[in-house]
């Protein structure tokens, strides 16, 4: 279908009908034959893999070698944030944590850190090795408090006066992840929203432990419905949610764009707000244009993923890429073949129906005058009324004539 991304959204879209799961691993299929690590392969995208990612996955297919592309692919955040260590408890002793190939020892003492400015919050990227965070996106943290007892251990991010716990376990030893990453729009480029956004969207839907999400609720604007649908797609959270709904116009669109739409319809859906998505439908259903579309295949396939999952659907002759099986005419081409109709096809055959009488016909209606027509009503022209009573006075004359003054002369 076009490009890497509609054919991705399309396949999505198929798999959810009734009856397109076949023709939807057509286009799957298809998407491997260009590459089995990321998309397009002389020029990977991060919003393409992600698409193909999410496909692929729902296919069922392998994806270890597009998982370890994002994997390579991340850049370390320059965050605002901090990551903090938390050890919650009422003794004292020695934690041993562990990551990359280092281990280090961990002084504690009543939840408080006596070499990290006795805090009770442990700066991963200043306390533990500076800049370590900075320089590694992704990390495991495996801390052991075994000599502690009664103890919880959780991981905190800090942006401005907002704390978000990332995990927590009351044991005495357990893996904490850290995601100080994101993603440009390719491999190690610049931090972006929007590909970061998506990228987390097709991670989400292969379960993959890989996330942005962090730097993402740092970064993405609230106001905007298409980031914040994107979002609530990857976190479920409730908060986001509600600031999407928030932005949801009267007539039911989100920033009157169809595909900004049909991506909050489908958060919509996930998200089980029935009035705001029957309302969003209604609205996106006004918007299908006369051949079925609602303009690119990219929209159209969101649109239908959005909201005819579970439909029926009847297909048409499959285009082989690389044979010359096109059809020379359908509907949609702009020609009215001689199959087609106003009502089987009004995109080319619009029906067209002229007025039986309109100005410039060269008659003067009963509803037309100099005023309001003067082509057909010239100015000074002479009614028909008018040309009939000088008929009868000439024809007057001619009688007069041969009567009295022929008569007169005999």
């Amino acid at each position: 279908y076009k490009d890497v991304s509609s054919t991705a959204m399309a396949a999505l879209a198929l798999k959810e009908s009734q009856s397109g799961f076949d023709q939807g691993l057509l286009a799957a299929n298809h998407l491997l034959t260009l590459s089995d690590t990321c998309w397009p392969a002389n020029n990977c995208q991060v919003k393409d893999t992600a698409l193909v990612l999410a496909v692929l996955d729902s296919y069922s297919k392998d994806t270890d070698k597009i998982l370890e592309w994002f994997s390579n692919s991340q850049t370390p955040a320059s965050a605002t944030g901090n990551w903090y260590l938390e050890i919650i408890t009422s003794n004292s002793g020695t934690c041993k944590v562990s990551y990359l190939a280092s281990e280090k020892q961990v002084k504690v003492s009543n939840s408080h850190f006596p070499d990290c400015q006795n805090s009770t919050f442990f700066d991963l990227n200043t306390c533990l090795e500076p800049g370590l965070l900075t320089k590694n996106p992704s990390i495991d943290f495996n801390v052991n408090c075994a000599s502690l007892s009664s103890t919880k251990i959780a991981m905190v991010y800090q942006i401005g006066n907002s704390y978000y716990l990332i995990s927590e376990a009351a044991t005495s030893q357990t893996t904490l992840p850290v995601r100080n990453a994101c993603y440009g729009l390719t491999a190690k480029s610049a931090c972006a929203v929007e590909p970061s956004l998506y990228a987390n969207f097709g991670l989400k839907k292969a379960r993959s432990e890989l996330t942005v999400i962090p730097w993402l609720e740092d970064n993405y604007l609230k106001t905007n419905a298409l980031q914040t649908a994107l979002l609530y797609l990857s976190t479920q959270n409730v908060d986001q949610l509600t600031s999407l709904k928030q932005t949801q116009a009267t007539d039911g669109s989100f920033d009157s764009n169809v595909y900004t739409t049909a991506i909050a319809t489908l958060a919509l859906k996930e998200g089980g707000s029935t009035q705001e998505f029957e309302s969003a439908k209604a609205w996106l259903i006004l918007k299908q244009r006369p051949d079925g579309s609602w303009g690119d295949i990219l929209t159209t396939a969101a649109v239908l993923y959005a909201i005819y999952d579970g439909e029926q659907i009847t297909f048409g002759q499959i285009i082989t890429p690389g044979t010359s099986e096109i059809p020379t005419s359908f509907c949609g081409d702009g020609y009215c073949d001689s199959g087609e109709s106003s009502s089987t096809c009004p995109a080319d055959c619009e029906e067209i129906s002229e007025p039986e009488s309109f100005c410039g016909d060269n008659v003067c209606d009963a509803d037309e005058s100099s005023s309001t027509c003067e082509v057909d009503c010239p100015k000074g022209g002479f009614p028909f009324f008018t040309i009939f009573f000088i008929l009868i006075l000439l024809g007057t004359a001619v009688w007069l004539y041969f009567k009295f003054y022929k008569k007169g002369g005999s």
